[in-house]
């Protein structure tokens, strides 16, 4: 078995490659990483700044995401002075990820923010049970359109004066504005409309997905031919021979496959 898969396999890869590159029409874009020429100039980058406990926030927000089988939802709840002042509940493509909710949930959260433009106290507390995404947020590295679009939101919030500050909030502890950010995610991820969806890009984690798809598929076919059965007993699994870093020499391969003429021990002449 060498390290190469099938060559069906290979092509599916190929396919989502250009899928991912935009090479070819496909019914949703994959969301790709910004070009470099669309990131951010260094002394532009965003620092995400987190929530202090000393610090009274006029504003609290609390955003979630949802995924239900293969239904996605996000929501957000708004507090002004422990308040609830609004709350939203936005529809996503089937193809879009759990993650790819919590961060929409995010962004939209902050462009309802403008709509408060008359309250005098603007400094804001983000919550979300995402550590993925504050992982991303803070991480000046990664330059995903979603991240790329809370940061740039966050920075014309700040010229207009607001204080967004971000933090983690554990998921189901009882808290009322988590939980009420998560049941209207789950209510818009159950719902059948498809209506009103606000984002239909594929996640680019979907590379993996296949990946791991692909090595099952291979496995599948491994274990159902009726060829290569020595060359099965030393690699039982494509999983553990993709692991193996092995020098491929003719020697080996015939070792291997049970083919070629036979192999003599070279001989070896001890003095005595």
């Amino acid at each position: 078995m060498a390290v190469v898969p099938p060559i069906g396999i290979v092509i599916e890869k190929v396919r989502l490659y250009k899928i991912q590159h935009n090479a070819e029409r496909s019914e949703y874009e994959c969301d790709i990483p910004l070009p470099i020429k669309e990131w951010p100039h260094p002394a532009q980058r965003l620092n995400i700044m987190e929530i202090c406990d000393s610090t009274l926030y006029c504003t609290e927000i609390y955003t979630d995401g949802s995924k239900i089988g293969d239904k996605v939802g996000a929501g957000a709840v708004i507090y002004m002075d422990q308040v609830l002042k609004k709350q939203y509940k936005y529809k996503l493509q089937n193809c879009c990820s759990n993650n790819e909710a919590k961060q929409i949930a995010v962004l939209k959260s902050l462009e309802e923010l403008t709509s408060l433009s008359n309250h005098n106290t603007r400094t804001v507390a983000i919550y979300t049970d995402s550590k993925v995404t504050l992982a991303l947020l803070r991480n000046n590295v990664i330059h995903s359109p979603f991240i790329e679009d809370i940061r740039n939101k966050v920075q014309q919030l700040m010229t207009q004066n607001w204080s967004i500050q971000f933090g983690w909030v554990k998921a189901h502890y009882g808290m009322e504005g988590n939980e009420l950010a998560d049941k209207l995610a789950k209510e818009e991820a159950e719902d059948d409309g498809e209506l009103n969806i606000v984002y239909n890009r594929i996640p680019i984690t979907i590379a993996t997905e296949l990946k791991k798809e692909g090595i099952t598929t291979w496995q599948r076919q491994w274990e159902s031919t009726d060829k290569g059965a020595l060359c099965r007993l030393f690699f039982p699994t494509a999983e553990q021979r993709l692991k193996l870093k092995i020098p491929i020499t003719l020697d080996f391969t015939a070792i291997a496959s049970g083919h070629g003429e036979k192999i003599v021990a070279p001989q070896v002449q001890i003095n005595r």
